[in-house]
């Protein structure tokens, strides 16, 4: 980000409180210098097989 605010150091923080509070994710740093944001979830769709909710 060229001209990063307050605002995207409280987003940034929102998401560190987050993974804190998260046993099991994390952040990775890479050593290519790109500092993009990517995120990942793993949802089961209706895959309860008494209740067929997600998982």
């Amino acid at each position: 980000m060229h001209q990063p605010k307050e605002i995207h150091l409280q987003a940034a923080l929102q998401i560190v409180q987050y993974l804190k509070g998260t046993p099991g994710r994390g952040i990775l740093f890479e050593r290519n210098g790109s500092m993009g944001l990517e995120a990942y979830t793993d949802a089961d769709y209706a895959g309860s097989i008494v209740d067929r909710r997600s998982t």
